[in-house]
């Protein structure tokens, strides 16, 4: 999985520095959205500036966004292929378990159309709570 973000990475003129790959790695292998504090709790050596500007360059790439923000804390997710360093295309849910406190990037069955009369949207986030399929099983 590394060679596959360090290519990444390089498409998206980024160095594939250990740093970023372990955060990518962190980020990609957990299923679900991941906090910061679990990406802190994950990383093995880091200065904590590097790991902001990590994860700072990797959302300006898009390569990852932040799925949530909020009292908890921030949350990130992989991006898919459609984003770039010039616009994330996110037309999904970001769903939080109010059991579990997990945080997931769900796509609808349907894509979500939102139009504003007399505004031009350029893109728009929908948060959504409630409890998720583990906790519900």
């Amino acid at each position: 999985m590394s060679l596959q973000f360090a290519e990444i990475l390089r498409d998206r003129n980024l160095k594939a520095t250990p740093m970023r790959i372990e955060v990518l790695q962190i980020i990609g292998g957990a299923g679900h959205a991941v906090s910061l504090t679990e990406i802190q709790n994950n990383l093995q050596n880091f200065d904590r500036v590097t790991l902001y500007r990590t994860l700072q360059s990797l959302t300006e790439k898009g390569i990852i966004h932040k799925a949530l923000d909020d009292e908890t804390g921030s949350y990130f997710a992989l991006c898919k292929d459609e984003c770039s360093s010039k616009n994330h295309h996110h037309h999904h849910i970001h769903f939080r378990c109010k059991k579990c406190e997990e945080v997931y990037c769900l796509s609808p069955k349907k894509e979500l159309d939102i139009q504003i009369p007399g505004f031009k949207l350029e893109g728009f986030e929908v948060e959504a709570t409630g409890v998720c399929e583990s906790c519900l099983s």
